[in-house]
């Protein structure tokens, strides 16, 4: 997971540096730092990724095709259970 993959990934699923320092059990200094590009621990890069995907995101490999286009460095979001999704016939 790269910086960037990271804060799009954060961005995606709504959550600020301070929501995923406490889902991540890390400062809101290091997911600053990490996000700049400033280097962290690898213990704390993996402990940012697993909350991170635990939240909902979904890293997409290199070189993955979906729907005829090739991703590269692609962040996704699962999608909520049916029973969490709006109402599709009332706007809701």
């Amino acid at each position: 997971m790269t910086p960037v993959q990271l804060r799009a990934a954060r961005l995606i699923l709504n959550m600020t540096q301070g929501d995923l320092a406490v889902a991540a059990e890390v400062s809101r200094a290091t997911i600053n730092r990490y996000e700049s590009g400033v280097p962290v621990g690898a213990g704390q890069v993996r402990l940012m990724r697993f909350a991170i995907e635990a939240a909902g995101a979904v890293f997409i490999p290199d070189g993955t095709t979906v729907d005829g286009v090739v991703v590269f460095g692609g962040v996704g979001m699962r999608s909520p259970p049916a029973a969490a999704r709006p109402d599709e016939g009332t706007g809701q």
